[in-house]
Protein backbone atom coordinates (compact mmCIF):
# COMPACT_ATOMS: atom_id res chain seq x y z
CA UNK A 1 0.00 0.00 0.00
CA UNK A 2 1.16 3.40 -0.71
CA UNK A 3 0.22 7.23 -0.25
CA UNK A 4 0.40 9.92 -3.04
CA UNK A 5 2.43 12.98 -2.77
CA UNK A 6 2.82 15.54 -5.15
CA UNK A 7 6.09 17.52 -5.19
CA UNK A 8 6.53 21.02 -6.70
CA UNK A 9 10.26 21.40 -8.09
CA UNK A 10 10.67 25.43 -8.52
CA UNK A 11 13.98 25.79 -10.80
CA UNK A 12 15.97 29.00 -9.37
CA UNK A 13 17.53 28.93 -13.10
CA UNK A 14 17.15 27.78 -16.21
CA UNK A 15 17.16 23.84 -16.88
CA UNK A 16 19.90 21.81 -18.22
CA UNK A 17 18.67 17.89 -19.49
CA UNK A 18 21.08 17.16 -22.34
CA UNK A 19 18.67 15.21 -25.33
CA UNK A 20 20.70 12.09 -25.05
CA UNK A 21 22.54 12.36 -28.15
CA UNK A 22 26.29 12.37 -28.24
CA UNK A 23 28.13 16.19 -27.74
CA UNK A 24 31.80 17.23 -29.02
CA UNK A 25 32.39 20.66 -28.69
CA UNK A 26 34.76 21.90 -31.53
CA UNK A 27 33.11 18.78 -33.46
CA UNK A 28 29.43 20.16 -32.70
CA UNK A 29 28.40 23.23 -32.31
CA UNK A 30 24.89 22.98 -30.44
CA UNK A 31 23.97 21.34 -27.55
CA UNK A 32 20.32 21.03 -27.16
CA UNK A 33 18.25 20.68 -24.06
CA UNK A 34 14.75 19.06 -23.37
CA UNK A 35 12.34 19.22 -20.41
CA UNK A 36 13.53 17.01 -17.38
CA UNK A 37 12.82 13.18 -18.09
CA UNK A 38 11.31 11.32 -16.06
CA UNK A 39 14.49 9.97 -14.62
CA UNK A 40 15.72 13.57 -14.36
CA UNK A 41 12.73 14.57 -11.82
CA UNK A 42 13.05 10.88 -10.08
CA UNK A 43 16.41 11.93 -8.94
CA UNK A 44 15.35 15.55 -8.58
CA UNK A 45 12.58 13.75 -5.74
CA UNK A 46 15.21 11.23 -4.04
CA UNK A 47 17.50 14.56 -3.40
CA UNK A 48 14.69 16.18 -1.89
CA UNK A 49 13.70 13.07 0.62
CA UNK A 50 17.10 12.69 1.88
CA UNK A 51 18.60 9.85 -0.48
CA UNK A 52 15.07 7.89 0.17
CA UNK A 53 13.60 6.53 -2.32
CA UNK A 54 9.58 6.45 -3.23
CA UNK A 55 8.01 3.19 -4.33
CA UNK A 56 7.39 5.02 -7.38
CA UNK A 57 7.68 8.25 -9.04
CA UNK A 58 4.97 9.56 -11.72
CA UNK A 59 6.07 12.48 -13.49
CA UNK A 60 7.16 15.09 -14.52
CA UNK A 61 3.88 17.33 -15.44
CA UNK A 62 4.15 20.74 -16.02
CA UNK A 63 2.00 22.93 -13.48
CA UNK A 64 1.29 26.61 -12.97
CA UNK A 65 0.54 27.98 -9.78
CA UNK A 66 -2.51 30.19 -10.45
CA UNK A 67 -3.83 33.25 -8.58
CA UNK A 68 -6.22 30.96 -6.28
CA UNK A 69 -3.31 29.57 -4.94
CA UNK A 70 -3.72 26.15 -6.68
CA UNK A 71 -1.42 24.02 -9.04
CA UNK A 72 -2.82 24.10 -12.78
CA UNK A 73 -1.65 21.19 -14.51
CA UNK A 74 -0.73 21.03 -18.26
CA UNK A 75 -0.19 18.24 -20.71
CA UNK A 76 1.69 18.23 -24.37
CA UNK A 77 -1.11 18.56 -27.32
CA UNK A 78 -2.55 14.64 -27.64
CA UNK A 79 -0.47 13.77 -31.17
CA UNK A 80 -3.88 12.74 -33.11
CA UNK A 81 -4.88 16.13 -33.05
CA UNK A 82 -4.07 17.84 -35.95
CA UNK A 83 -5.57 20.62 -37.85
CA UNK A 84 -5.82 22.62 -41.50
CA UNK A 85 -3.70 25.43 -42.06
CA UNK A 86 -5.68 28.35 -40.07
CA UNK A 87 -9.02 26.08 -39.85
CA UNK A 88 -10.78 24.17 -37.46
CA UNK A 89 -9.05 21.10 -35.95
CA UNK A 90 -9.44 17.41 -36.09
CA UNK A 91 -8.93 13.85 -34.21
CA UNK A 92 -7.42 11.31 -36.42
CA UNK A 93 -9.73 8.54 -36.36
CA UNK A 94 -9.62 4.90 -38.05
CA UNK A 95 -11.20 5.67 -41.55
CA UNK A 96 -13.21 2.72 -43.08
CA UNK A 97 -13.12 3.96 -46.50
CA UNK A 98 -9.13 3.00 -46.00
CA UNK A 99 -9.92 -0.68 -46.09
CA UNK A 100 -7.75 -2.94 -47.76
CA UNK A 101 -4.54 -0.34 -47.16
CA UNK A 102 -2.42 -2.68 -45.41
CA UNK A 103 -0.02 -1.03 -42.42
CA UNK A 104 1.96 -2.87 -39.65
CA UNK A 105 -1.39 -1.98 -37.43
CA UNK A 106 -3.21 -4.09 -40.32
CA UNK A 107 -6.55 -2.64 -42.30
CA UNK A 108 -7.27 0.67 -42.32
CA UNK A 109 -5.28 4.21 -41.59
CA UNK A 110 -5.80 7.02 -38.97
CA UNK A 111 -6.99 9.94 -40.93
CA UNK A 112 -9.29 13.47 -40.05
CA UNK A 113 -12.80 13.37 -41.07
CA UNK A 114 -11.49 15.87 -43.79
CA UNK A 115 -9.52 14.78 -46.70
CA UNK A 116 -6.23 17.45 -47.44
CA UNK A 117 -2.91 18.29 -45.94
CA UNK A 118 -2.91 18.71 -42.47
CA UNK A 119 -0.27 19.55 -39.55
CA UNK A 120 0.02 18.42 -36.25
CA UNK A 121 -1.54 20.60 -33.37
CA UNK A 122 1.07 21.81 -31.16
CA UNK A 123 1.16 23.44 -27.45
CA UNK A 124 0.34 22.55 -23.73
CA UNK A 125 -3.08 22.06 -22.49
CA UNK A 126 -4.37 22.65 -18.82
CA UNK A 127 -5.98 19.24 -17.24
CA UNK A 128 -9.37 20.39 -17.76
CA UNK A 129 -9.34 20.59 -21.13
CA UNK A 130 -7.60 17.36 -21.48
CA UNK A 131 -10.60 15.58 -19.45
CA UNK A 132 -12.30 16.78 -22.04
CA UNK A 133 -10.66 14.91 -24.63
CA UNK A 134 -10.46 11.73 -22.72
CA UNK A 135 -14.16 11.82 -21.92
CA UNK A 136 -14.95 11.99 -26.22
CA UNK A 137 -16.68 15.04 -25.55
CA UNK A 138 -14.44 16.50 -28.69
CA UNK A 139 -15.64 16.14 -32.07
CA UNK A 140 -13.65 14.01 -34.19
CA UNK A 141 -15.22 15.76 -36.83
CA UNK A 142 -14.27 18.65 -36.58
CA UNK A 143 -13.99 21.64 -33.40
CA UNK A 144 -12.51 25.11 -32.51
CA UNK A 145 -9.15 24.67 -31.48
CA UNK A 146 -8.75 27.84 -29.28
CA UNK A 147 -12.41 26.83 -27.11
CA UNK A 148 -12.34 23.53 -27.14
CA UNK A 149 -8.77 22.35 -25.76
CA UNK A 150 -7.44 25.98 -25.23
CA UNK A 151 -3.73 25.37 -25.61
CA UNK A 152 -1.22 28.22 -25.17
CA UNK A 153 -0.73 30.29 -27.93
CA UNK A 154 2.38 29.74 -30.07
CA UNK A 155 5.24 32.41 -28.54
CA UNK A 156 4.24 32.17 -25.22
CA UNK A 157 5.55 28.68 -24.51
CA UNK A 158 5.98 28.02 -20.69
CA UNK A 159 9.58 26.92 -21.02
CA UNK A 160 11.24 29.39 -22.89
CA UNK A 161 14.56 28.77 -24.96
CA UNK A 162 17.62 30.25 -24.22
CA UNK A 163 21.14 30.06 -25.76
CA UNK A 164 24.50 30.09 -23.55
CA UNK A 165 27.80 29.83 -25.41
CA UNK A 166 30.41 27.83 -23.29
CA UNK A 167 33.92 25.97 -23.54
CA UNK A 168 35.53 22.81 -23.54
CA UNK A 169 38.06 22.00 -20.97
CA UNK A 170 40.70 19.53 -20.82
CA UNK A 171 41.10 17.56 -17.94
CA UNK A 172 43.52 19.77 -16.23
CA UNK A 173 39.74 21.69 -16.37
CA UNK A 174 42.04 24.85 -18.38
CA UNK A 175 39.69 26.27 -21.42
CA UNK A 176 40.59 24.71 -25.37
CA UNK A 177 41.47 26.85 -27.58
CA UNK A 178 38.78 27.21 -30.42
CA UNK A 179 35.95 24.59 -28.68
CA UNK A 180 33.22 27.24 -28.35
CA UNK A 181 29.87 25.94 -28.52
CA UNK A 182 25.93 27.02 -27.75
CA UNK A 183 23.49 25.19 -25.44
CA UNK A 184 20.07 25.77 -25.79
CA UNK A 185 18.98 26.04 -22.07
CA UNK A 186 14.77 26.29 -20.77
CA UNK A 187 13.39 28.82 -18.56
CA UNK A 188 10.26 28.06 -17.38
CA UNK A 189 8.08 31.40 -17.38
CA UNK A 190 7.30 32.71 -13.93
CA UNK A 191 4.65 30.68 -11.44
CA UNK A 192 5.49 27.19 -13.45
CA UNK A 193 6.95 24.10 -12.05
CA UNK A 194 7.81 21.00 -12.84
CA UNK A 195 5.43 18.34 -10.23
CA UNK A 196 6.12 14.62 -9.56
CA UNK A 197 3.40 12.49 -8.27
CA UNK A 198 5.33 10.36 -5.70
CA UNK A 199 4.10 7.10 -4.33
CA UNK A 200 5.30 7.27 -0.33
CA UNK A 201 4.74 4.16 2.31
CA UNK A 202 1.66 4.07 3.40
CA UNK A 203 2.97 3.46 7.10
CA UNK A 204 6.17 6.08 6.50
CA UNK A 205 6.64 8.48 9.27
CA UNK A 206 5.86 11.73 8.62
CA UNK A 207 8.97 13.60 9.25
CA UNK A 208 11.22 11.09 7.78
CA UNK A 209 9.35 12.10 4.13
CA UNK A 210 9.82 16.02 4.80
CA UNK A 211 11.11 17.08 1.69
CA UNK A 212 13.82 19.75 1.81
CA UNK A 213 13.29 22.94 0.79
CA UNK A 214 16.19 22.69 -2.26
CA UNK A 215 17.47 19.67 -4.56
CA UNK A 216 19.33 19.26 -7.64
CA UNK A 217 17.27 19.36 -10.85
CA UNK A 218 18.84 18.26 -14.31
CA UNK A 219 22.64 19.24 -15.19
CA UNK A 220 25.07 21.98 -14.18
CA UNK A 221 24.37 21.73 -10.42
CA UNK A 222 21.24 23.90 -11.12
CA UNK A 223 18.92 23.87 -8.53
CA UNK A 224 15.22 24.07 -7.57
CA UNK A 225 13.03 24.88 -4.49
CA UNK A 226 10.89 22.34 -3.43
CA UNK A 227 7.46 22.53 -1.85
CA UNK A 228 4.51 19.99 -1.23
CA UNK A 229 2.23 20.76 -3.51
CA UNK A 230 -1.47 19.62 -1.91
CA UNK A 231 -4.55 19.29 -3.74
CA UNK A 232 -3.22 17.91 -7.17
CA UNK A 233 -4.55 15.63 -8.51
CA UNK A 234 -4.54 13.35 -12.31
CA UNK A 235 -7.95 14.34 -14.96
CA UNK A 236 -10.30 11.61 -14.25
CA UNK A 237 -11.35 8.56 -16.55
CA UNK A 238 -14.41 8.50 -17.76
CA UNK A 239 -17.21 6.32 -16.44
CA UNK A 240 -17.99 4.00 -19.52
CA UNK A 241 -16.17 2.72 -22.18
CA UNK A 242 -18.60 2.23 -25.23
CA UNK A 243 -18.33 -0.44 -27.65
CA UNK A 244 -15.08 -1.38 -25.78
CA UNK A 245 -13.35 1.57 -27.02
CA UNK A 246 -10.20 2.72 -24.95
CA UNK A 247 -7.96 5.52 -25.69
CA UNK A 248 -4.35 5.68 -23.81
CA UNK A 249 -2.87 8.62 -23.59
CA UNK A 250 1.05 9.13 -22.63
CA UNK A 251 1.06 11.93 -19.87
CA UNK A 252 5.22 10.75 -19.74
CA UNK A 253 7.32 9.49 -22.54
CA UNK A 254 7.89 5.93 -22.50
CA UNK A 255 10.61 3.49 -23.36
CA UNK A 256 9.24 -0.10 -23.73
CA UNK A 257 11.11 -3.32 -25.22
CA UNK A 258 9.07 -3.17 -28.34
CA UNK A 259 9.76 0.68 -29.61
CA UNK A 260 6.47 2.35 -30.14
CA UNK A 261 4.51 0.05 -29.77
CA UNK A 262 3.05 -1.06 -26.29
CA UNK A 263 2.39 -4.16 -24.41
CA UNK A 264 -1.34 -4.95 -25.15
CA UNK A 265 -3.60 -6.11 -22.94
CA UNK A 266 -5.74 -9.42 -23.06
CA UNK A 267 -8.54 -9.03 -25.42
CA UNK A 268 -7.38 -6.12 -26.62
CA UNK A 269 -6.49 -4.92 -30.59
CA UNK A 270 -4.55 -1.86 -31.09
CA UNK A 271 -6.86 -0.04 -33.97
CA UNK A 272 -4.46 2.91 -34.52
CA UNK A 273 -1.61 5.19 -32.91
CA UNK A 274 -0.78 8.94 -33.41
CA UNK A 275 2.98 8.83 -32.01
CA UNK A 276 5.33 11.71 -32.96
CA UNK A 277 9.02 11.39 -33.79
CA UNK A 278 10.98 9.49 -31.44
CA UNK A 279 13.20 11.46 -28.54
CA UNK A 280 16.56 10.19 -28.13
CA UNK A 281 16.94 9.52 -24.07
CA UNK A 282 19.83 9.08 -21.93
CA UNK A 283 20.54 7.46 -18.16
CA UNK A 284 22.84 7.51 -15.81
CA UNK A 285 23.25 5.81 -12.28
CA UNK A 286 25.65 7.93 -9.53
CA UNK A 287 24.84 4.87 -7.37
CA UNK A 288 25.92 2.50 -9.87
CA UNK A 289 29.20 3.97 -10.90
CA UNK A 290 30.14 3.93 -7.09
CA UNK A 291 29.54 0.50 -6.67
CA UNK A 292 31.43 -0.26 -9.55
CA UNK A 293 34.21 1.84 -8.75
CA UNK A 294 34.07 3.30 -12.33
CA UNK A 295 33.06 6.51 -14.27
CA UNK A 296 29.68 8.00 -14.30
CA UNK A 297 29.82 8.32 -17.84
CA UNK A 298 30.69 4.44 -17.82
CA UNK A 299 27.06 4.11 -16.82
CA UNK A 300 25.34 5.68 -19.19
CA UNK A 301 22.49 4.41 -21.50
CA UNK A 302 20.59 5.56 -24.55
CA UNK A 303 17.42 4.56 -25.80
CA UNK A 304 14.91 6.08 -28.04
CA UNK A 305 11.83 7.20 -26.02
CA UNK A 306 8.12 7.57 -27.37
CA UNK A 307 6.99 10.86 -26.35
CA UNK A 308 4.66 12.19 -23.97
CA UNK A 309 1.36 13.12 -25.65
CA UNK A 310 1.61 10.15 -27.96
CA UNK A 311 -2.18 8.51 -28.50
CA UNK A 312 -3.09 4.73 -29.08
CA UNK A 313 -7.04 3.80 -29.56
CA UNK A 314 -7.50 0.07 -28.47
CA UNK A 315 -10.69 -1.62 -28.71
CA UNK A 316 -12.10 -4.78 -26.43
CA UNK A 317 -13.84 -7.50 -27.01
CA UNK A 318 -15.29 -7.12 -23.45
CA UNK A 319 -16.87 -4.31 -21.99
CA UNK A 320 -16.30 -5.70 -18.74
CA UNK A 321 -12.23 -5.96 -19.03
CA UNK A 322 -12.14 -3.37 -20.82
CA UNK A 323 -13.64 -0.99 -17.94
CA UNK A 324 -11.20 -3.33 -15.53
CA UNK A 325 -8.07 -2.49 -17.19
CA UNK A 326 -9.25 1.35 -17.91
CA UNK A 327 -9.63 1.27 -13.49
CA UNK A 328 -6.38 -0.12 -12.94
CA UNK A 329 -3.90 1.62 -15.77
CA UNK A 330 -4.97 5.19 -15.27
CA UNK A 331 -2.37 7.46 -13.99
CA UNK A 332 0.02 4.42 -13.63
CA UNK A 333 3.33 3.45 -16.01
CA UNK A 334 1.79 0.98 -18.90
CA UNK A 335 4.15 -1.80 -18.62
CA UNK A 336 6.63 -3.94 -18.56
CA UNK A 337 9.67 -1.11 -19.37
CA UNK A 338 12.56 -1.75 -21.57
CA UNK A 339 14.81 -2.02 -18.64
CA UNK A 340 14.10 -2.61 -14.87
CA UNK A 341 13.29 0.69 -12.41
CA UNK A 342 12.11 2.33 -15.54
CA UNK A 343 8.85 2.58 -14.93
CA UNK A 344 8.96 3.13 -11.18
CA UNK A 345 11.00 6.29 -12.02
CA UNK A 346 7.85 7.62 -13.76
CA UNK A 347 8.10 6.30 -17.70
CA UNK A 348 5.35 5.33 -19.28
CA UNK A 349 2.64 6.64 -17.14
CA UNK A 350 -1.01 6.96 -19.11
CA UNK A 351 -4.53 8.45 -18.89
CA UNK A 352 -7.51 6.77 -20.36
CA UNK A 353 -9.97 8.15 -22.21
CA UNK A 354 -12.51 6.91 -24.84
CA UNK A 355 -12.79 7.74 -28.05
CA UNK A 356 -15.85 7.54 -30.85
CA UNK A 357 -16.16 6.10 -34.50
CA UNK A 358 -15.67 8.57 -37.20
CA UNK A 359 -18.25 10.55 -38.06
CA UNK A 360 -19.73 10.30 -34.99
Amino acid sequence: MSREQWLAFTPRDTVAVRDGRPFRAGVDFVAESVPPWPSTIAGAVRAAYGDREPQAVRGPVLAKFTDTGEWNLHFPMPADVVRFPGGRAYLLRPDPELAGIITDLGEGLLAPARKGKVEPAEGWIPASALTTYLHAKVSPGGFDLRKELRPYRQGADPLVPERRVGLARTRARTAREGYFYQSVHLRPRENWAFLACCDLPSDAEEPLWRPRNVAQLGGGSRLADVTEADGVDWPKPPAAFPGGRVLAYLATPALWRDGWRPPLPQGAELVGAAVPAPRPVASSSPRTARERRTKLLDTVSLRWAVPAGAVYLLRFEDLSRAAEWAGRQHARPWGPPAAERLDTAGFGVVLIGTWKEPHS
